[in-house]
């Protein structure tokens, strides 16, 4: 207990900022007489405090009144009064602070510096002093006290006791060594200090157990040891896309000579996407995805129209950035479907049908709406592999999707 005590009173000492004053009186004075009693006078008085905990676990308050030392001085004069303007201490001392218990309340203070002749020379003039009462708070609920990654609200409700106004909330991963998150307040009861909702960010939210600390401004704290647990809700998502595909083939020079259009702006995709391994290094899945595009080129005599259909499945990899914001990359394979023909001039010629291997691969950013929906966008590389031919080019898709579960 005792080092423990020793550990919270150098983790505690620090300037109170609601009682640091500068005495401007003071300060004037030195000025004045700088010549005759020379530099470095004392010109500014602050409080501090430290705290200890006794074997039943009550917080004694030690509050440190300072002031800048001064060579010239031979003692200081210090008197405190009470809020009805009664001294209630009178003391002299040659060093430059003195530790006060003081209770809860209002108090001044005056600081008179006496010099090397045993004279009084400067005083500050009687300084407010306000001690404020420093309340530990304590945690007894979390609302919800499970969130999960995959339908998240980042808005959690704390219950307990001297959950004050100007507390300090923080997520502490109770699994890892790592800085805490602090999260902001956004409401709590009129007035109460018993129940209070806090919002952290969305990327505090990985995988595992979190601590929540409360600092509360007097500097007192409390920490809940795995109060909060961050999961996955479902074992698995399924997701459907629907929208808008155009294509540029790039490779190929037999295939440019005949279509040469730099992009043909027909075309649509779509997939059936699931993820069924979800961690926090991202989701893991599969889809069945397709493609169509359409084409035309040749020359005024001879007309060619291609109609490409492209089926197979691709692996998924998803990584989470923020809760609605995710990027996609997939990679795989199919079967490409083909239908040519030929007008000469205006009369119909033949036609031809193929069917020939693909792969692609490509990358994806989704941005999820409310009830499910999302927007993606991507661009895929896309290679047909026809007899004495392989077709190259970039499948850029512009699409909108539900998440059925």
């Amino acid at each position: 207990m005792a080092s423990d005590q020793h550990r919270a009173r150098g983790r505690l000492r620090r300037t109170l900022a609601v009682t640091l004053f500068s005495l401007a009186a003071m300060a004037s004075a030195i000025a004045q007489d700088e010549n005759e009693f020379g530099p470095g006078r004392a010109d500014k008085s602050s409080v501090g405090y430290y705290y200890d905990t006794d074997k039943k676990g009550n917080i004694s308050f030690t509050q440190i009144l300072s002031w800048d030392t001064d060579p010239y001085a031979l003692r200081f004069e210090v008197t405190l009064r009470n809020a009805d303007g009664k001294d209630i201490m009178h003391e002299f001392t040659t060093g430059n602070s003195l530790e006060l218990k003081l209770a809860p309340g209002n108090y001044s203070y005056n600081i008179v510096t006496w010099n090397l002749l045993d004279q009084p020379e400067v005083e500050s003039g009687f300084q407010p002093l306000r001690i404020v009462k420093a309340e530990k708070p304590r945690l007894t609920g979390t609302s919800p006290s499970s969130v999960y990654v995959d339908s998240l609200n980042e808005k959690i409700t704390l219950k307990g006791e001297k959950l004050v106004s100007g507390a300090r909330y923080f997520l502490r991963n109770a699994d890892t060594e790592g800085s805490d998150v602090e999260g902001t307040e956004v409401s709590r009861s009129s007035g109460s200090e018993k129940e209070v909702v806090i919002k952290f960010p969305d990327w505090a939210y990985k995988i595992g157990t979190f601590d929540i600390v409360i600092v509360n401004p007097g500097g007192l704290s409390f920490v809940e040891k795995k109060a909060l647990r961050v999961n996955y809700q479902r074992p698995l998502d399924v997701l459907f896309s629907l929208g808008y595909a155009p294509v540029a083939f790039v490779t190929d020079s037999w295939f440019k000579e005949n279509w040469q259009e730099p992009v043909y702006w027909a075309g649509a995709s779509g997939a059936l996407s699931v993820y069924f391994i979800k961690r926090a290094s991202g989701f893991y899945g599969a889809e069945a995805a397709f493609s169509f595009h359409r084409l035309t080129g040749g020359t005024d005599e001879a007309k060619l129209t291609s109609d490409y259909y492209l089926g197979g499945a691709n692996l998924l990899y998803k990584y989470r950035y923020l809760r609605n914001l995710h990027f996609v990359a997939r990679a795989g394979g199919g079967l490409a479907f083909s239908k040519h023909s030929f007008d000469y001039e205006s009369e119909a010629g033949p036609k031809t049908n193929s069917t020939d291997p693909y792969l692609n691969a490509g990358v994806m950013v989704q941005y999820f709406l409310p009830h499910n929906f999302f927007a993606e966008f991507g661009i895929n590389w896309v290679s047909i592999f026809e007899k004495g031919h392989a077709i190259g080019g970039i499948e850029p898709a512009l699409r909108v999707g539900y998440q059925i579960r």
